[in-house]
């Protein structure tokens, strides 16, 4: 799991459990889920943690539209920008390659 994983794993969880109304505070910690995978294994944290996680992922699933369509938003204006300067590269060297087969000929 990557920082990012990590830091908003507890917030998805919590966005999970309100949304099922099962309360905001979880038994799930990051030090708990990381002492049972050391000492028991991917699998045994998987089975004890198994709801938390399924919280963290309807969390995720709520939030990542928005995320996505605040990323598009912003990311527009640039692609947008990206593809005028493309196209005016192209279309000084199409007007550079006329004028060398015109002083060719």
């Amino acid at each position: 799991m990557t920082p990012v994983n990590l830091a908003t794993l507890i917030p998805f969880i919590r966005v999970g459990m309100v949304v099922l109304g099962e309360g905001s505070e979880s038994a799930f910690s990051l030090e708990a889920f990381k002492a049972t995978v050391a000492n028991g294994g991917v699998v045994e944290a998987l089975h004890q943690f198994v709801a938390p996680l399924l919280h963290g992922v309807l969390g995720w699933a709520l939030f990542a539209p928005l995320i996505a369509g605040a990323v598009f938003v912003l990311a527009l204006p640039l692609a947008r920008r990206w593809a005028r300067r493309r196209e005016a590269r192209a279309a000084a060297a199409a007007a550079c390659a006329a004028a060398v087969r015109t002083n060719t000929e």
